[in-house]
This record gives C-alpha cells, structure tokens and sequence, in this order.
C-alpha cells in the first residue's frame, strides 16, 4: 500500500533526507510506501495562462506538447523547477499508482511567496489579493480531480505557515547575504505582516476550496493546519524553519546534492544551493506530519 505526495517543494520535503520529510514520517506511522511525484518550484498551473483547468481531460488538452516528465521519487526534486505542473503530476500518477493516502500541497509557487511577503511595496492587502486572483475557484477543480482518480483513497490538503513571525530578528535577516541578493535591499518590517497575510489568505482559500469538493458528497477531502505558533519563523529562537548562516550559504543537509543536480545558470546555480531556505526544517516537518495524521484520526 502506498502513500501519494503531489504538490511543491513542501511535500517534496526540501532540504531533507528522505526520513526527514514529513510524507516519509506520516508514511512509516501508516506503514505503506512513500511515491512522491512533488517537486520543488512546481506550480499548479501556468501562471501565465489566461485560465486554469477545470478537470483532468482540460488539463491533458491544455498540457504543452513536451511537458517536463512527472516521475516519482525524482533524483532531482530538489531543484527548483515550475514544471512539472501538479495538473501534470495527477495525470502522470493515476497512470501508476493506487495510492491509500494522498497528501497535496498547492499554490504556494503560483503567486510567488517572495515577491508577495519580503518586496518593500507590498503589503497585506496586496497579498490577499493575490492569492484570491490566482487561486480562487482553481484548487478545487484540482482536488476533484483527486478525488475522482482515487475516491477511496484520504486526501489530505495541508495548508501553509508565517515565514516571518513576530519573535523574528529581522536584522539578522536583513544580514543574510542571500536575502540581499534576492531582494537588492533590506527586509522591510512588512515581512511580518505578510506572512501573516500569506498564511491566513490561504489557509481561507484553502478551506473554501475544500468545502466546494465536499458539498458535493463522496469520502471528504481533509485540511492539516501545521501548528507552527506564532513565534518560530525565520531568524526566531527555537525556528522551525530552514535559514542560512552568516556566510549566505544554506544549513539543511543535502545542499551539496542540490548543487551538483543544478545545471542552470549561475543565477539558477544560486537560487538552487539556497532553495531550502524558508522551507520547514526537521522540527518543522513534525509539525505537518503531526497535523496531517490529526487530520486523518479525525475520521476514523
């Protein structure tokens, strides 16, 4: 038996070892096999499409002619990458797998977390907005498609967490040599606020979604809300979240295997040796695995 991860670099587990990742943790409690086809940078749909699919025959119309394959357990999950879309990962597991469990996470990538939560001229209200432009009415489609490919299967959306949080030391932020070369200028207090917003918006978005699937009768899609407080983001005491050192360079342990699968450019090379910062880190992966096996004992 098998548990199913579809989603982005969340549910791929960046910057874990394989035991570290929450799908691997919630896998051996179940005692059924991981076959996780996330990827780290997947998007749900283009973002630059004027529309997304609305079922699983429009999304394998819609698919460009030479997509990004979608496999699981990929060597190269690590590397950031937009494709293969989770449109395209869905279509390439109901041709494989007969998963138990199904564990998805959606839409962070399709909005950009950077850009919505550390850009100086952004602010709150702008993240909602975006969130609701994007996404609305498009996850849900998404997880009827799920549903549809495994109706016995548990279907488990887990939803996101501040990045910022109130006891994170943003000056040290403000020093992390990536974030400067990322942004080309410091973290404003804003960060706070919009991970705040970032979190809220889609936690919402995805509670909506998953009750227009619902209403609709059949086995329930579930939602896991990651506990992770109000006062462990990044550059926080006690973080549950991956930061990088005083040096810019990332702290999670497969690093050096994220760079040597990178062969983009020299700006991707450096995006790709840093991609696990903001992920969650080992104590951060507990806190998905532990809502996410609440989520599925609130059934049984």
């Amino acid at each position: 038996m098998t548990l199913l991860a579809l989603g982005t670099s969340i549910s791929w587990g960046q910057g874990h070892a394989p035991r570290d990742k929450f799908v691997s943790i919630v896998a051996d409690a179940l005692g059924l096999e991981v076959r996780n086809y996330a990827r780290s940078g997947a998007t749900l749909w283009d973002p630059r499409a004027p529309r997304y699919p609305q079922s699983l025959a429009e999304a394998a119309d819609m698919l460009p002619r030479a997509p990004v394959p979608a496999r699981a357990n990929r060597a190269d999950g690590e590397v950031p990458c937009a494709q293969p879309y989770l449109w395209a990962q869905l279509l390439e597991a109901r041709a494989h797998e007969q998963p138990t469990v199904v564990l998805i996470d959606a839409g962070a990538n399709d909005v950009d977390f950077v850009s919505q939560v550390v850009m100086p001229d952004v602010r709150a209200a702008d993240v909602a907005l975006a969130v609701e432009r994007r996404l609305s009415g498009n996850v849900a489609p998404f997880l009827r498609a799920v549903r549809e490919s495994w109706p016995d299967a548990a279907i488990v959306l887990s939803t996101y967490f501040e990045a910022f949080t109130s006891s994170s030391d943003l000056r040290r932020a403000r020093l992390s040599w990536f974030l400067r070369g990322i942004l080309g200028s410091c973290v404003p207090d804003t960060a706070i606020t919009n991970s705040m917003a970032f979190r809220v918006a889609f936690e919402r978005l995805h509670a909506r979604e998953v009750a227009a699937v619902n209403v609709l009768g059949g086995k329930p899609v579930l939602l896991a809300v990651p506990d992770f407080g109000r006062d462990r983001g990044m550059f926080a005491p006690g973080s549950l979240i991956w930061e990088c050192d005083e040096h810019g360079h990332a702290v999670d342990t497969v690093r050096i295997d994220r760079i040597l699968r990178s062969h983009g450019s020299t700006l991707e090379r450096l995006v790709t040796a840093r991609a696990s910062l903001g992920h969650p880190n080992v104590e951060g992966s507990r806190a998905y695995a532990r809502a996410i096996l609440a989520a599925l004992a609130s059934t049984t």
